[in-house]
């Protein structure tokens, strides 16, 4: 598995970054940038706002990464990309392990068999995982889903432990992995519902949880205090995703209910398209105005195609064979939770429609199905023999093949927005940024003023106002000066309004 990853993700070690976050969570962070410290660490748990994210396990992770870097003198993108590559590879063993322990404990395909292998090695080369693994600032999807990970597998120990020490050793231990999963990411608030599936997947199973004399006392306490934790996170979520530092405060629900319900519909429909046919993926998915999204039909359509597949094969005898509905059922919860919060139905969160980095966790839900459903003798005969193992490992490598070359367009911040232009050339923010490396890195000024127009006239934003009219004064004809003091009148005015110097620099 750890080759595997490698094989696939080895070559973003020597990527750049991304225009997107890169920055503005690592040496542009003002409490990040000047390394580990006392200040720094009570910054960045007290200062909510930062990024419209509260993070503080995964800020104190790049402090640490400054410092390393300039101890030992490697590039700080260099190590950081390595981190996420090893981080990438640790979930995957751990994910590994966790899917054998329940496949075990539901009488599935457990074990050290070719398909749990095969099951964990399409999850991990999958082409939406380069997203999180290729991109700096998704380092909070590999953090938080390490410690959910490992969290779970104490809480599982816990549950199947016969020693009381041991059992109150495997609480503490997912406590406190569950509290670190949730200051890396907010998403982490789905951890106690997990461990409650996980709890009632061995009840249904009728596997033995210990029976300690005091244990369930201390499985209660555990049980409150993982649901407060969560509880304040979620608080902290939708503060911080509401009061962004540097704008103005934002409605939790700002958009109609029925257009976030089919959003969320269209999201689930992309995702479960994209697990098949990982075409078209790229770096910031938009939101559009209105009720139907973009995309919005065909996303749909692949939900609906999958809710008939689903229903037929729970309405099918197979699902009389022990272990069936609970491999369903486990499955969907794995799923559904973590993905939940990031539809927008629960709060009109970012300004991202989907994300293929919201799948990093949710996605694992095909993994542990295909290694916890038992398979009728009959398929098992087949599944045996060579011709299905040459052929799912074909299929394995075949994605794997493919997000080598989906990483591949994350290698800058440039080429990763180019992609997007290619999928979405109606990307107002894509255009920004690719007109910024056009005139700032490769001086061409015509191709990047006319993204800047097309983008402004799209979506009117001051930020390109601004890179417009620098941009025009960098090529500096006498039109282009015209058109400058035009776009800098409301600033000669009132400079107050340049809050970056921009337009002024432009002016001057």
């Amino acid at each position: 598995m750890i080759l595997a990853v490698l094989a696939v993700f080895a070559r973003t070690v020597g990527f750049s970054y991304i225009g997107l976050d890169d920055a503005g969570y690592t040496f542009r962070n003002p409490f990040v940038a000047t390394g580990l410290s006392w200040a720094n660490i009570v910054e960045c748990f007290t200062n909510f706002r930062h990024g419209g994210i509260w993070m503080p396990v995964t800020y104190i992770s790049y402090m640490i990464d400054m410092d390393i870097s300039r101890m030992t003198g490697i590039s700080l993108s260099v190590w950081m990309h390595l981190v996420s590559v090893v981080f990438h590879a640790l979930n995957t063993v751990l994910l590994l392990l966790l899917a054998r322990c329940l496949a075990g404990i539901n009488g599935g395909n457990g074990g050290p068999s070719l398909l749990l292998f095969l099951a964990v090695g399409f999850w991990a080369v999958h082409p939406m995982r380069v997203e999180p693994v290729a991109w700096i600032a998704c380092r909070k999807e590999l953090f938080w889903v390490f410690f959910t990970l490992a969290g779970l597998l104490s809480w599982l120990k816990s549950l199947t432990s016969g020693e009381a020490g041991a059992v109150r050793r495997h609480l503490v231990l997912s406590f406190l992995f569950c509290v670190m999963a949730c200051l890396s990411k907010p998403s982490a608030m789905c951890f106690p519902v997990l461990a409650g599936a996980i709890h009632l997947l061995l009840r249904f199973r009728r596997v033995p949880v210990s029976g300690i004399p005091g244990v369930s006392r201390h499985r209660i306490i555990c049980y409150a205090a993982m649901f407060a934790v969560a509880g304040g996170t979620a608080f902290a979520a939708s503060y911080s995703q509401t009061h962004v530092a540097g704008q103005e405060a934002v409605a939790l629900f700002a958009a109609p209910l029925h257009h976030r319900i089919v959003h969320a519909l269209s999201a689930l429909g992309f995702y479960l398209r994209a697990t098949v046919w990982p075409a078209g993926l790229h770096v910031d998915f938009r939101m559009v105005e209105g009720i139907m999204p973009l995309g919005g039909v065909p996303n749909l359509i692949s939900l609906g195609t999958a809710a008939i597949a689903v229903l037929a094969l729970v309405l099918s005898p197979w699902r009389r064979c022990p272990g069936a509905t609970a491999a369903c059922l486990f499955s969907f919860v794995w799923f559904m939770v973590p993905i939940f919060p990031t539809l927008g139905i629960l709060g009109s969160f970012g300004i991202e429609a989907h994300a293929d980095r919201f799948t990093y966790l949710p996605a694992m839900a095909i993994v542990l199905f295909a290694v916890m459903a038992p398979v009728p003798e009959g398929i098992a005969k087949c599944m045996s023999g060579p011709s299905f193992r040459k052929a799912a490992m074909t299929i394995v490598a075949a994605y794997g093949i493919f997000a080598f070359r989906q990483a591949g367009f994350w290698k800058d911040d440039y080429t990763a927005h180019l992609r997007a232009l290619d999928c979405d050339p109606g990307h107002p923010r894509a255009m920004v940024q690719v007109g910024d490396a056009l005139c700032a890195r490769f001086r061409k000024f015509d191709q990047g003023i006319e993204l800047y127009r097309k983008s402004f006239a799209l979506r009117p934003r001051e930020y390109v106002k601004y890179r417009l009219a620098y941009a025009l004064a960098s090529r500096g004809n006498w039109n282009d000066y015209l058109e400058v003091k035009k776009l800098g009148a409301d600033v000669v005015r009132n400079p107050a309004l340049d809050g970056r110097g921009m337009m002024l620099d432009a002016l001057g």
